[in-house]
């Protein structure tokens, strides 16, 4: 594992699935090499996961919804974590055993950063550089795709938007249910400059599922070049 002595929080949004994948998602954070407390942010009848080594639950009274509960967590780690950094992560991540090596490598050479994205969707194939390999800086605005697993740096940005007013008051574009949290995010980081980088391979895979953010499910969601 590389040298890192950055403190790292752990986190994990969850809400009701059919195909129940949060424990799953836990034990491969723990198998990838994160072995910090993951405070997981559940949605009422989520999967209770309590009974894990390591993991702290934040039970929501009401539903917030996805973009909601994804902001929790997002303002949770500046207010309450003494940490640098956050891993945020979706409760249906598969991750790569060179995870944290990776992660570790990008803290140690990257900081300070934007955002890390673990996870990068097949559906970019064609906005990769041939020769892409480890990390690299790539952010398509509001249509980048994919928060399934992000790295966030307390010095780059984040507190500001959590904070910025046009982020707390998103609502869903006409015509969609729901706030597409990815597009806010990215489309943020790239007006505000702020870099954000992805990994050739994917460090995280998307298995086949129901898509929270109502995206269909297709090849184009899995992790590019993913290596279990």
């Amino acid at each position: 594992m590389a040298a890192c002595n950055a403190e790292m929080a752990l986190a994990v949004i969850t809400c009701p699935r059919r195909d129940v994948q949060l424990s799953r998602t836990i034990l491969g954070l723990r198998a990838a090499g994160f072995r910090e407390p993951v405070h997981v942010f559940a949605e009422p009848g989520s999967e209770d996961v309590s009974n894990l080594l390591g993991v702290v639950m934040h039970w929501n009274i009401a539903r917030l919804g996805g973009f909601r509960n994804w902001m929790q967590a997002l303002s949770w780690f500046c207010r309450r974590s003494p940490a640098r950094y956050l891993l945020l992560s979706e409760d249906d991540a598969e991750y790569s055993t060179s995870a944290r090596d990776a992660v570790d490598e990008a803290v140690a050479t990257l900081s300070p950063f934007g955002v890390l994205s673990l996870f990068l969707p097949a559906r970019d194939a064609s906005h990769i550089p041939a020769d892409a390999a480890g990390w690299f800086q790539h952010n398509k605005g509001w249509k980048q795709y994919g928060t399934v697993s992000l790295v966030f740096d307390r010095m780059g940005g984040v507190e500001r938007f959590v904070m910025d007013p046009a982020v707390v008051g998103a609502r869903p574009p006409a015509g969609e249910k729901v706030v597409p949290y990815d597009s806010v995010l990215f489309q943020w980081y790239q007006r505000a400059g702020l870099p954000v980088w992805f990994h050739v391979p994917s460090l995280v895979n998307h298995p086949p599922n129901t898509s929270t953010l109502g995206h269909g499910d297709h090849a184009g969601r899995r992790g590019f070049r993913f290596v279990p």
